[in-house]
């Protein structure tokens, strides 16, 4: 028997056709938007077609249910953002997008101790397992199917090249400015007319965002800034002032923090965001809860997020996909590459590398690797930390009511750069060189020397300072981090500390960054439930 429960949440409402659910929306190559109704109706072709091709073609942020005789199917976006949650209980299923409405009707948190160190190293829960060891949920590239009263989970999308594109630079170039325009219009064919929000760094992929809507002639536009003054902030206002859009920035160090952890809109949101897999996102919720209290954003605007632009480039490569190990060895690779929040035991190092092996026993691994590279380090972070800390981010948006549009994962650019040669992807070569020289440099938002890279040298020397840096003393390495930590996670998780410390757990010591502190919090809260 299935029970199902869906809430939505504050910017998607679900729909109900017939036995089946939709949340969210899609649209496809030509642009054609579908929501509620009409993308169920739309969906179910697909489905009882059995045509995976054009399903995997489909943008956009949605989960849909449908119920088939006594079959259930569940499938998802690229970034499972919406993700379906499922317990077995008195010979039923119960499936709810909500994972604390699960463990209400459950009625006891059961820590899922396997999974536990791997999320305090990472902010996310590794596969179709959460915090709860009963409690499981779909994943990225997956359809969930319950038939004969068993679930299981079938991929039926990876981020593994079958083709090359070949080494024609200038035919690339050309090619990629084509396919980001493409994908623009798309864009603006979503916003259809509504205020456009964009988180603007100093980086590249927020300013390329900004530069198409600029081509596109969209002027109801707003660009916001967040944290501490740091040239990142100067380069963003540079960009917003240049292409005439209105730019605001939420200064962190004017904040008060003090006693946030028992406001009670935060505790809503910091549960609701989480679910049960990923750590509360702190960095853009009190820039939104400043911009929405002082009606800085219309009701009807969507925000823009620009993450992932830089992955699909290529800025992890050198550090992730590069690889000589053996396919034995990639659980390791991915545990030292990945679970890097605090120092682990070596308790904890094997739990991870257990948990990690466990997902992918089931996987049948291919002679993929590609000269020095191996694309299935690719594959997993797409479907586990992309998916589950990267653009789960971005659930801040839709706490306070607004949608979202994920540019960078419009399925004709994924599939672009998922087809690049990798040595056009280190560094990023191609992915800046077209940005650079066909959308800033005519629009005039490069800026030579002021732009932030990040060398070879750079990258070097920040290993060497992560691998040296428990050797020592702890005051001043904390005294070190707080130097660099431009979104005053100091401040804020400290706020996270002292109410643990009432509760009689010692202060976090030896992390590498403030989102160890963030873990803890949210792990020792559901272990009051």
């Amino acid at each position: 028997m299935l029970d199902i429960k869906f809430f939505g949440n504050n910017a998607f409402k679900p729909c109900e056709l017939n036995g089946n659910y939709f949340l969210g929306y899609f649209y496809n190559f030509e642009g054609k938007l579908f929501r509620d109704e009409e993308a169920i109706l739309y969906f179910l072709d697909l489905h009882n077609k059995n045509n995976i091709q054009e399903i995997n073609k489909l943008s956009g942020i949605f989960t849909i249910l449908i119920v088939e005789d006594s079959k259930l199917f569940v499938y998802s976006d690229i970034t499972n953002f919406l993700p379906i949650f499922f317990i077995h209980i008195n010979k039923k299923w119960k499936i709810s997008d909500d994972w604390h409405y699960l463990l209400k009707e459950k009625g006891v948190f059961n820590i899922n101790r396997q999974e536990e160190a791997g999320f305090l190293c990472s902010g996310f829960v590794s596969g179709n397992a959460t915090l709860d060891n009963e409690i499981i949920k779909t994943k990225s590239g997956q359809v969930a199917i319950i038939e004969n009263d068993k679930l299981y989970f079938k991929t039926i999308y990876s981020f593994l090249p079958q083709i090359f594109f070949p080494n024609k630079i200038d035919d690339l170039v050309g090619h990629g400015t084509n396919i980001f325009i493409s994908a623009g219009k798309r864009l603006i064919n979503y916003l259809n007319g509504r205020t456009a929000v964009v988180p603007l760094s100093g980086g590249f992929d927020s300013r390329l965002i900004l530069s198409i809507l600029k081509l596109n002639n969209y002027e109801d536009v707003i660009c916001f800034t967040y944290g501490k003054k740091t040239r990142e902030v100067e380069i963003s206002k540079k960009v917003a002032e240049k292409l005439n859009y209105k730019w605001y920035f939420v200064d962190y160090e004017q904040i008060t923090y003090d006693g946030f952890v028992q406001d009670e809109e935060f505790k809503d949101y910091a549960f609701k965001y989480a679910n049960g897999y990923s750590m509360v996102y702190l960095q853009e919720y009190f820039a939104l809860k400043y911009l929405q209290e002082n009606n800085l954003i219309p009701k009807n605007s969507v925000f823009l997020p620009g993450h992932s632009g830089d992955f699909l480039g290529g800025s992890y490569v050198n550090r992730t996909v590069r690889i000589t190990k053996h396919n034995s060895d990639i659980a390791k690779h991915i545990e030292q590459k990945y679970y890097f929040f605090k120092k682990k035991s070596k308790k904890e190092k094997r739990a991870i590398v257990k948990c990690l092996n466990n997902e992918f026993v089931n996987q049948k691994f291919v002679n993929l690797k590609i000269d020095k590279f191996y694309p299935y380090v690719e594959d997993w972070d797409v479907k586990e930390k992309l998916s589950k800390f990267i653009a789960r981010s971005s659930y801040v948006f839709t706490y306070f009511g607004h949608e979202h549009i994920f540019y960078f994962w419009d399925k004709e650019l994924v599939e672009f750069w998922k087809s690049m040669p990798y040595n056009f992807r280190e560094g990023k070569f191609l992915y800046d060189k077209i940005l650079s020289e066909k959308f800033f440099k005519p629009l005039g938002v490069y800026f030579e020397k002021a732009e932030i890279k990040a060398s070879s040298f750079f990258v070097a020397y920040q290993q060497i300072k992560d691998f040296i840096r428990y050797f020592f003393p702890w005051k001043y390495v904390l005294k070190r981090m707080q130097s660099s930590d431009w979104i005053n996670y100091y401040a804020l998780t400290g706020e996270m500390e002292k109410e643990l410390v009432k509760k009689g757990l010692k202060p976090l010591r030896k992390f590498k960054t403030f989102n160890a502190v963030i873990c803890r919090w949210y792990v020792e809260k559901l272990k009051e439930f």
